[in-house]
């Protein structure tokens, strides 16, 4: 068979109908109380405090993790899939911000103007944020999403692990609830 070339918005399309078609929602989860009594019991104990504060998630693929999760039903929950990204840091914090703020007629287009927002709507307001796929953050090089590891010494790091410290740092002195799904230990 002859390969097509698929253009950008075939690609767009195809993406959005693939992600319909594997969404991580459902309206049950089988055989995981003890687990989301657990998560459950981690959020509300965030939101009685009005303080922030970060979960680490991690099991084998397809074990649930992220249906889990998202079918706890709690208002101000936005969960960003790093597997589905192919974008810089800066976009991906673009990306956070739309999500925290949603009505905003702009946001900032460097880096350091996205923190500063980010961190400005986290201290004012509870939000539950889900990083899903986080390993792949921890472990990239030039895009969030990359499968490339880098190869750094111990005193640098990549971009993005500095969003990563941010995000947990932001999580420990703010009202943002972190939780962070991983398919791995060892990022």
């Amino acid at each position: 068979t002859p390969k097509v070339k698929l253009n950008t918005d075939i690609k767009a399309a195809y993406r959005d109908i693939k992600k319909c078609l594997t969404t991580q929602q459902t309206d049950e989860i089988v055989g995981r109380d003890k687990e989301l009594n657990e998560i459950r019991k981690f959020i509300e104990t965030s939101i009685k405090s009005k303080q922030g504060a970060s979960l680490y998630i991690s099991g084998n693929p397809g074990t649930g993790k992220t249906a889990s999760v998202m079918s706890l039903d709690y208002e101000n929950i936005h969960l960003i899939n790093l597997y589905e990204s192919t974008s810089t840091v800066t976009n991906l914090f673009t990306e956070l911000a739309k999500l925290l703020h949603p009505s905003a007629k702009s946001y900032p287009k460097t880096l350091a103007g996205l923190k500063t927002k980010i961190t400005k709507l986290c201290e004012k307001e509870q939000f539950i944020l889900v990083l899903d796929e986080v390993d792949r953050l921890a472990s990239t090089s030039d895009s969030v999403g990359s499968t490339v590891k880098v190869t750094k010494t111990k005193k640098s790091q990549s971009p993005e692990q500095q969003a990563l410290c941010y995000l947990f740092s932001l999580a420990a002195r703010s009202k943002l609830i972190l939780i962070s799904i991983s398919n791995t230990l060892d990022f």
